[in-house]
């Protein structure tokens, strides 16, 4: 499995006491404008 890593894709972790880590987000973009998301892929494959 290869996973596409974004220098600013956002990663959030929810941590409680009394449970394991659960990742909810990885390697987010949403809050890029669309033109500046996934510029290294295809225009068609961009989100």
């Amino acid at each position: 499995m290869t996973l596409l890593d974004y220098h600013c894709g956002l990663s959030v972790l929810l941590l409680r006491s009394d449970r394991p880590a659960v990742l909810v987000a990885y390697n987010d973009v949403g809050h890029l404008p669309p033109d500046l998301r996934g510029v290294d892929l295809p225009a068609e494959l961009r989100a």
